[in-house]
């Protein structure tokens, strides 16, 4: 082996290293860390001091320093809606005022205009309530006349009922005025019921009065009395009408027999004309030509 061409290379100094790849000498650079001390703050829990749930790291809050609020807007709604009981006494008086001296004497004109329909017409329809309460209507009248019993049934039943409760409308239109409190008087949004505009602000307590009020006027009371009057005429003239013909064909069905005293009798005897007899001459004696009989052979005593 030639070991001429064979080149050694020189040792690296004392501290130097030798790259394996490239055989260079180079200076190992030390590269020196330098520790970081990280604290961290613990805030302790109550439900587990010592456990892992203390051992997080939780960030204080950083305390931000409170502004006091301006007021001086809110204070002046305060007052706005501060209550004054004695203003509020005088204003539910003075409504109630109102209240009593339209709807409450409205309601006391309707009921006495009531009073004065019951007086004239009303026995009239208790005394239909009684026919109506027998069933020997229907059977005089027939089975035809059954829708017309019960649509007088109806209207009947719906007069004595108005007859009855109208009396006392007038309390409760007092009663509705006093339940209207300051609470009520402040409007809300609501509807003064069907037929009416629609929905505004309106007060509560004023609104259920007027509600309550408009179910009976003097005008309506006695316009449905006065047509429920009409309507029962009809009906209790058709009934009659019929049960008239109802009876006139049972009459008609059944024989006629009349009673006659004995002495009609006599006399229909008396003027009755005596019969006529026709004997046929059978060769008998004279006077009694008809007793002979031709089969008879039995010898005549001369």
């Amino acid at each position: 082996m030639d070991t001429s061409e064979i080149t050694t290379q020189p040792e690296p100094e004392s501290g130097q290293r030798r790259g394996l790849m490239t055989g260079r000498a180079y200076d190992p650079v030390i590269v020196k860390k330098k520790a970081v001390e990280i604290k961290v703050e613990l805030r302790p829990l109550d439900d587990d001091s010592t456990g892992p749930v203390a051992r997080r790291r939780v960030p204080l809050a950083t305390p931000v320093d409170a502004q006091p609020a301006n007021d001086a807007d809110l204070r002046v709604l305060e007052r706005a809606v501060k209550s004054d009981d004695r203003a509020e006494r005088d204003a539910v008086a003075v409504v109630k005022a109102k209240l009593r001296s339209t709807h409450l004497v409205n309601a006391q004109a309707a009921a006495d205009a009531a009073a004065a329909w019951d007086r004239e017409h009303g026995d009239y329809f208790r005394r239909l309530q009684r026919v109506l309460t027998s069933g020997e209507l229907l059977r005089q009248a027939g089975d035809s006349s059954r829708d017309r019993i019960n649509r007088l049934d109806g209207i009947v039943a719906g007069v004595l009922r108005s007859l009855n409760l109208l009396p006392g409308f007038p309390e409760q239109v007092e009663k509705a005025i006093n339940n209207v409190t300051a609470a009520s008087l402040v409007p809300k949004m609501t509807s003064r019921g069907e037929g009416y505009e629609a929905d505004m602000m309106r007060s509560p307590g004023v609104t259920a009065v007027e509600r309550l009020a408009a179910t009976s006027s003097t005008e309506g009371v006695l316009r449905s009395l006065n047509e429920s009057l009409e309507s029962a005429l009809v009906i209790v003239g058709e009934i009659a009408e019929r049960i008239g013909q109802q009876q006139l064909t049972s009459t008609l069905e059944r024989p006629i027999t009349y009673a006659i005293s004995p002495e009609t009798q006599r006399m229909r005897e008396a003027l009755r004309p005596s019969p006529v007899l026709s004997r046929a001459d059978n060769g008998g004696p004279p006077g009694n030509e008809s007793d002979w009989n031709p089969l008879d052979y039995t010898p005549r005593r001369s």
